[in-house]
């Protein structure tokens, strides 16, 4: 369907109270949404970050969301220092957890706070 109408322009609609063609898209738009919601096609998205738990040679980081471990020797980047494997942050790597899915895009917070 070119030109849907996004969830929140919609709701923008609707909250107005517009009247006629509009409205009825908008509201159209709304019960397509709520259906595909109750069929399952969205899931929640989950916030997290990358915890670093064991200093040292070989950093950890941790999932906060579900304690999933990832290490700096986990890296897939190749670049002239590290020949391969070793060395890469994960954490630019690892946007999501592997485990739960989290996105890695929540800030972290100081312990210090």
């Amino acid at each position: 369907m070119p030109n849907e109408m996004t969830a929140a322009e919609a709701t923008e609609i609707i909250e107005r109270g517009d009247c006629g063609k509009c409205r009825y898209d908008a509201e159209d738009t709304a019960v397509r949404i709520l259906r595909a919601i109750a069929a399952g096609e969205y899931k929640r998205v989950v916030h997290a970050h990358w915890k670093e738990v064991e200093p040292g040679h070989d950093v950890l980081f941790e999932c906060s969301h579900c304690g999933r471990i990832i290490s700096t020797s986990w890296g897939s980047c190749e670049d002239e220092d590290t020949h391969g494997n070793n060395g890469c942050d994960p954490t630019e790597e690892w946007l999501t957890c592997p485990t739960c899915g989290a996105r890695m895009d929540k800030e972290a917070i100081s312990d210090d706070a």
